[in-house]
């Protein structure tokens, strides 16, 4: 599941002062709880032997399981977004697009009020002509190392067409820590927005509101609808803001105040959720497969030798860089 088109170049051509780093982190990068198991007894087998089956934790804190908890919320999110698609009447009024909200550059962003800000993205998005949707809250922003090390990787054909910068950037880190090199704190709001057409023109002073792409028509048995949502939605979750007793991920407007079980009927809300579910998890065949591929660990020593030589391919600076990319800020 990818969406590497959604990625986006920086709104502001410097980032804030910010003075939450060190305290927001991203899904995957704190500790395992400790009812967090790889394996755990599931059964026994006819002769009486212990079956163990895969066991996840489900939190977005755990390095092995926090894709877990990513899967879940994008099903969640899938299933009311498209719960409120399909209660619209024929039109624009169905139409739904991925939207950023970038706060006023002026300000000092702490802790306390990444979170806040969150609430005026609200409003600025409402401005810009947004009936409402699901924000995910992301504090960083990729810089020039980490941009100039994924557009190399892409140029020497290290990577598949539908690699994402984030998703490069992670495999291609040991650590929270590690990561930091490629990235720099700049606060910003994605939403999967109900909006008829984005006047970034209204949002209040300060504020940047872009469109950045508009999602396939929605019909509630389209497969390639919902599919279409899930992968934007997976992808800005994979790093989204992480911080203990803080929600990464929030709805908002009208997407907030409604509620498919009493606005649908039983039948069309549970096709709605099953059809989420399938958009998001993968095949049983398929989930076979990936319980062999390679730990975290093993698929992040297996980019070692690449990056060490993207790395010294990366020696040019990055201004010639910028120059023969055609990339400005």
């Amino acid at each position: 599941m990818s969406a590497a088109g959604d990625d986006h170049a920086g709104l502001r051509p410097e980032p804030p002062k910010t003075f939450y780093q060190g305290v927001v982190d991203l899904p995957g990068y704190g500790e395992a709880p400790n009812r967090c198991r790889a394996m755990t007894p599931v059964g026994f087998c006819e002769e009486g032997h212990t079956l163990l089956g895969r066991s996840s934790c489900g939190t977005r804190y755990c390095p092995d399981h926090w894709r877990d908890w990513c899967e879940d919320a994008v099903v969640n999110m899938v299933a009311q977004l498209a719960a409120y698609r399909y209660a619209q009447e024929m039109g624009p009024r169905k139409r739904l697009c991925h939207v950023v909200a970038s706060p006023p550059q002026d300000r000092r962003y702490s802790v306390r009020s990444l979170w806040e800000t969150r609430s005026e993205a609200y409003d600025a998005l409402k401005a810009a002509g947004v009936r409402g949707g699901a924000t995910v809250t992301h504090p960083y922003r990729t810089n020039d190392r980490g941009d100039a090390l994924y557009q190399t990787a892409k140029e020497n054909g290290d990577l598949d067409d539908d690699t994402g910068k984030w998703r490069f950037l992670r495999e291609v880190s040991e650590d929270f820590e590690d990561l930091t090199r490629y990235i720099e704190a700049e606060p910003h709001y994605h939403a999967l927005a109900a909006v008829e057409d984005v006047d970034g023109e209204a949002a209040p002073n300060g504020w940047v509101v872009k469109r950045i792409r508009t999602f396939d028509t929605f019909h509630p048995r389209d497969q390639k609808a919902y599919r279409d949502m899930a992968a934007t939605a997976y992808y800005t979750l994979t790093h989204g803001a992480n911080q203990q007793g803080r929600s990464t991920t929030t709805y908002f407007g009208e997407v907030h105040s409604f509620t498919p079980s009493e606005e649908l009927t039983a039948t069309m809300w549970e096709r709605i959720q099953l059809e989420a579910e399938k958009a998001v998890r993968r095949p049983r065949r398929r989930r076979r497969a990936r319980k062999a591929k390679p730990s975290v660990r093993g698929r992040r020593s297996a980019h070692t030798t690449t990056v060490r030589r993207l790395r010294w391919t990366c020696t040019i600076s990055v201004s010639i860089w910028r120059m023969r990319s055609g990339r400005a800020r």
